[in-house]
Formats: structure tokens, C-alpha cells, sequence
């Protein structure tokens, strides 16, 4: 029915047509009681009534804005009133304020045309623009600093989303900016907060955002949220566990059924890997992956994952070799930790299962080709750094170097604290990044000639550097020309 976008179906009986039955009310059988009862619909209907515009909430800006920002939004309410457009801030920015976080990207909707509003601030403020005119939204990037501040606005104009069928994408309509609020995902990012000059500061909460912030609760707008867009589930449990809250019962109920009814099944890959990724960049992705456990979201990555308490440990020991690797070796390379992470759900898949899972990600070809690189050489390495015997310093050179910094991480965390930790820290520490004296041009002045040879004869030399045998530039100048000598009689 929502495939074809039917609203109704018939009833037959022995060929002929007796009735017909809604898709609501096929929606109300499916979901077995998912539905709100009749009194939390009143609920909500008097919720919707008493308008936000009783309270200003100026005071909590103030608190937890810098004053740079709250400047800036002055401003853009002076722009916005010289074109006659209403202005709002709205979503994530005001969820965090009023909860006292820290949010520097502005999202700023407006009752008229965005597009032209953020070229004529762009001029402004001399900031950088990036429009998206199909989709009545722009990002302006302030490239002037206020005390070390720097930040970003979004713009968009107020409007609202049709899905003509679960998990599609939603086509726009240009609307009001309560059409703008009720196509949000949940409550506490459905509050906007007016910056026009005679009521700036005035909260419009239309579904009790406020009242959810306060009792710590992730609750939907309504019934059909995760039907219309299944992602939202991830979205739930990020921002459950970011701020310690609690998904309300009802809305507990409905990722339930939307889970049962395989609704990411209709999701593309694409959308997927920015969900999961966003869910892994949390402060403490374990708490993030815990949950999707619980909710049994995690075989949505792959049926066959099996995140057991052994890797719980490998996620405790990641997070606990960052902090080490931060402060001694961010600066050297930087890591995408979320995917070590990635690493530690799929442990338990073999390869094939792994590069199925790449592909139903639509993972990026650099993140692919680490998550290959892990599943082949894991074993070989593992087993080669846990031996007990003595284990060269090229050797593990030459096992550990082709392998990214992300796969590095997940090994030690794996292994914990044993022999593999320790010759990867060796690595790390000693040997990455030795470089030899000698250049092509040395090796040109003793008679040996250009050609496939003198990367083996230069490899040759770096390993016996690594382990130690030769010091100066004069020790790697005899060494090569008795490598290039034996070459020459092979």
C-alpha cells in the first residue's frame, strides 16, 4: 500500500467487493497496539495549543552563548527584518543552549527566501556561501574570528516533507514554520526560538519539546516517524545516550515494530554509513553500540554480527589506546576512530561476510580497502608478534608498515596487553618513519645503475638500519655496494 501510495484496499468476498480497509487502519493491525491511544492524542492536540510565545528564554541564550555568537544573531535578525522575512533559530542549536551545551553551527530558518537572505549576509559579514537553490538552503561560513570563535549557519527556508512511501526520500514544500517543526524527528529538536525585533527570544514549542528536555526524554513527533524515515532509530539512540536520557515507552514501542517490519531493508547504503558513522563519532560510542545491541538494531549491519562481551573489551581497550595515541602521535597521523570501532562490531565476519557489508554501506574506498587489509593480515600478524621468540625489528617493520594506523589501533586493542601490543608499540615508537642517509644518487656514484634493483638494494639497506647494524651515512654506502655486488653475481 505505501509502495503504491494507496489509501485504501478492498475486501473481497467470492469475487465481489464487501468493504474497504484504510491504511491507517492496516497500520493500526500491524503494529499491534504501537499506535497512541486516543488520550495521548488529546494530549498532544492541547500541547499543540498553547503557543510557545509565552516564554522567552533571551536569559539561557545569554548563559550559554558567547557573546561573539549572540552578536552575530542579532545581526542576522536586523538582515532578515531589512527583507521582511520572519526569522527563527531553531532544531539542534536551541536543544543545546537550553541545555546548556556547547553548539557553534547555527541553523537559522526563514518564512521567505533563504537563498536570497544568505547572499545578502555572505555580503555582510564577508562570509564564504554555499547554496543549494532546489532545496531552498545555503551554509554560510564566518571567516572573520570573535575571540577564537568560528562557526556556521544554515539556512534554509521553512517547509515541509511528503514520504510517498516508507523510507524514501521526502519532497519539500516551501511552508510556515510550524509545517517546519512538525517534520522533525523529535520533540526536543522541534523548537524554535523567534529573533524578530519586537519578540526575540520567544521559545515556540509546539509538541512539549521543553518538557521532554527537562524529564530527560526522546520522545517522536508522531506515529509514522520511523515508517517515513527509519534512520531516525539510529538517531534516537545517538542522542539518548550523548545527553543520558531515556526513549519514552511509546516511542520504545514504535523502533520495536518499525524493527520487526525490516524497514532498513528500503534504506539506501549511503544513508546508512552517515547514520552509523555520526553513531560511532560520539563521545562514548561503546554506550551507542550497547544499545543498538539491545534494540537489536546492530543486525541491520549484518544478521550475523555477534557483539559478545569480548568485544565490549576490545571497544574498552580502543578508547584507552586513543588517549595514548593522542597525546603522543595525533600530530604526526590523524586516525578515523569510528571506524576502528566499525572494526570491533564486524570482528566476528569472515571476509566475504565483511566486503558484503562494505557494499550495503556503500563504505568509501579508503575505508574499504582498511577494513580488507585488517580481515587478510590480521591472523599472519598476530601470529607472528605474539611468538615468544625474538622477533627482528625489520621483521615486524615489515609486517606492521603497509597496515593503516586504524588497523593498528583495533590489533592492540584486540590483543590487549601482551607481546602483539608491545612490538606495535615498538613500531610505532622506534622504527616507522627511519630514514636512510644515502639517496638514488649515492647509489649512482658507485657504478650501480638506475633500474628495479635499487629499491631492493635501498630496502635491504633500511632494514639492516632497523635493526640496528649500520649508523652512519659511510656504514650504508659499504652496505649497498656489497648488496649490489652479490646482486650482480645472482
Amino acid at each position: 500500500m505505501f509502495n503504491n501510495n494507496a489509501g485504501y484496499l478492498p475486501v473481497t468476498k467470492n469475487r465481489r467487493i464487501i468493504g474497504l480497509v484504510t491504511r491507517r487502519g492496516v497500520l493500526r493491525t500491524l503494529f499491534d497496539g504501537a499506535f497512541r491511544s486516543r488520550r495521548h492524542n488529546i494530549r498532544r492536540r492541547k500541547i499543540m495549543k498553547t503557543k510557545g510565545s509565552l516564554v522567552n528564554v533571551l536569559n539561557e541564550m545569554k548563559r550559554a552563548l558567547p557573546k561573539g555568537v549572540l552578536s552575530i544573531i542579532k545581526r542576522l535578525a536586523k538582515f532578515a527584518e531589512e527583507r521582511q522575512f520572519k526569522a527563527y533559530i531553531v532544531g539542534g542549536f536551541v536543544r543545546d543552549f537550553l541545555l546548556g551545551a556547547k553548539n557553534l553551527d547555527v541553523d537559522l530558518v526563514i518564512e521567505g527566501d533563504a537563498i536570497e537572505l544568505a547572499r545578502f549576509v555572505a555580503e555582510k559579514l564577508d562570509a564564504a556561501l554555499v547554496a543549494h537553490r532546489k532545496f531552498g538552503t545555503a551554509t554560510l561560513f564566518i571567516r572573520k574570528t570573535m575571540k577564537g570563535i568560528r562557526f556556521k549557519i544554515d539556512v534554509a527556508t521553512a517547509r515541509t516533507e511528503i514520504y510517498k512511501h516508507p523510507a524514501a526520500l521526502p519532497s519539500v514544500k516551501f511552508g510556515s514554520i510550524k509545517d517546519d517543526l512538525y517534520r522533525r524527528d523529535f520533540t526536543i529538536n522541534a523548537m524554535a526560538v523567534s529573533i524578530d525585533k519586537k519578540n526575540f527570544g520567544e521559545l515556540i514549542d509546539l509538541f512539549g519539546g521543553r518538557i521532554d528536555l527537562r524529564n530527560r526524554r526522546i520522545r517522536v513527533l508522531h506515529d509514522k516517524s520511523f515508517i517515513d524515515d527509519p534512520t531516525r532509530i539510529f538517531r534516537a539512540v545517538r542522542f539518548e545516550q550523548r545527553y543520558n536520557f531515556k526513549i519514552d515507552r511509546h516511542t520504545l514501542s514504535l523502533i520495536k515494530n518499525a524493527v520487526k517490519t525490516e524497514m532498513f531493508d528500503k534504506v539506501s547504503g549511503e544513508r546508512l554509513h552517515e547514520e552509523i558513522e555520526l553513531l560511532l563519532k560520539e563521545k562514548e560510542p561503546l554506550k551507542t553500540i550497547k544499545r543498538m545491541r539491545n534494540l537489536n538494531e546492530l543486525r541491520f549491519i549484518s544478521p550475523k554480527i555477534e557483539f559478545d562481551a569480548a568485544s565490549e573489551r576490545i571497544c574498552e581497550n580502543t578508547e584507552e589506546l586513543f588517549k595514548w595515541y593522542r597525546k603522543y602521535f595525533i600530530k604526526r597521523r590523524t586516525v578515523d576512530l569510528w571506524l576502528v570501532y566499525f572494526m570491533a562490531i564486524i570482528d566476528k565476519l569472515s571476509l566475504k561476510e565483511s566486503l558484503k557489508v562494505c557494499d550495503r554501506f556503500v563504505m568509501r574506498r579508503s575505508e574499504r580497502l582498511r577494513i580488507i587489509s585488517c580481515k587478510k593480515f590480521e591472523n599472519r600478524v598476530v601470529t607472528v608478534l605474539s611468538n615468544k621468540k625474538i622477533v627482528r625489528p625489520s621483521e615486524i617493520y615489515r609486517l606492521v608498515e603497509p597496515l593503516s594506523y586504524e588497523t593498528l589501533i583495533f590489533l592492540m586493542a584486540k590483543c590487549g596487553k601482551n607481546l602483539v601490543k608491545k612490538r606495535v608499540i615498538d613500531f610505532l615508537c622506534k622504527y616507522n618513519g627511519t630514514r636512510l642517509r644515502i639517496r638514488g644518487e649515492d647509489l649512482k656514484n658507485l657504478g650501480i645503475k638506475p633500474g628495479p634493483g635499487f629499491t631492493k638494494i635501498l630496502k635491504k639497506t633500511l632494514y639492516a638500519k632497523i635493526d640496528g647494524k649500520l649508523k652512519t651515512k659511510k656504514d650504508e654506502l659499504l652496505f649497498t655496494e656489497r648488496i649490489a655486488k652479490s646482486l650482480s653475481r645472482e
